[in-house]
């Protein structure tokens, strides 16, 4: 997993902090934590947030490639490859 950057830190410890505050725990019959609850707009905001770090995590991997341009980088550009879609 990619390190967030520092612009996206804050929204990172924004989700953290409504997970935290919206988070139920669910118990068993000792009183010991088993699951935890996460209303469904927190759950797609952290499902969201997920993705973009992942997205970026490709970015950063295949931009020196990309950088260096179709031929060096193994990539098909898209005008050759647009009308086999």
């Amino acid at each position: 997993m990619a390190i967030p950057t520092s612009e996206s830190t804050k929204d990172i410890n924004e989700l953290i902090n409504e997970i935290l505050a919206s988070a139920c725990y669910l118990t068993d019959a000792k009183g010991g934590k088993t699951d935890v609850v996460l209303s469904l707009a927190v759950w797609k905001n952290l499902l969201s947030m997920l993705e973009e770090i992942d997205d970026r995590q490709i970015v950063k991997e295949w931009l020196p490639r990309l950088k260096a341009g179709p031929e060096s980088s193994e990539v098909l550009r898209w005008d050759d490859v647009k009308a086999e879609w």
